[in-house]
């Protein structure tokens, strides 16, 4: 299996490692059978995976805490970034995790059964408008017992 060639100095290095050559100028012939120059791993090279998971954009730590299933974050960090240099408001992305956790949270919604993120992303479901059901109490006579509108529409739900 061959490696990696410096380009400078033509010298082999191993397969398993990403170096490159540290010297800016070609090596001069050595004397003694030594290379004149270093030969250094690149910054690519190791990676700390400590700082691998870390992300700084505030707004897509905001949608994070927000979302209700927190799953596969490296593969929704890609889509968040891709959707808002397509033009997204990072807004509207926030707004909608925090309207889907709260109809989760309203239907008992199974965790099982919540969207990962990064496919909620994709498909766009931010853009859906989630009906919230009215509060206890509304004016609205449909939702006041004893109301023929309230009559009306339980037998429309077909809880009469």
């Amino acid at each position: 299996m061959m490696g990696w060639i410096c380009p400078v100095c033509g010298s082999g290095v191993a397969p398993q490692l990403t170096i490159h050559c540290a010297s800016t100028q070609a090596p001069t012939e050595p004397q003694d059978g030594s290379v004149e120059h270093v030969v250094a791993l690149s910054s690519k090279a190791r990676t700390s995976t400590k700082n691998r998971f870390q992300y700084n954009d505030i707004d897509f730590n905001k949608f994070w805490d927000l979302y209700p299933r927190r799953v596969g974050k490296e593969a929704a960090a890609r889509t968040w970034q891709r959707l808002i240099v397509a033009g997204v408001e990072p807004q509207t992305l926030i707004d909608g995790a925090r309207d889907y956790a709260a109809q989760v949270t309203r239907e008992g919604t199974e965790q099982q059964y919540v969207k990962y993120p990064q496919g909620w992303l994709n498909d766009g479901r931010f853009l859906d408008a989630i009906q919230l059901p009215p509060s206890v109490g509304e004016t609205d006579p449909a939702y006041t017992v004893g109301t023929p509108e309230y009559e009306a529409r339980m037998v429309a739900e077909g809880v009469w």
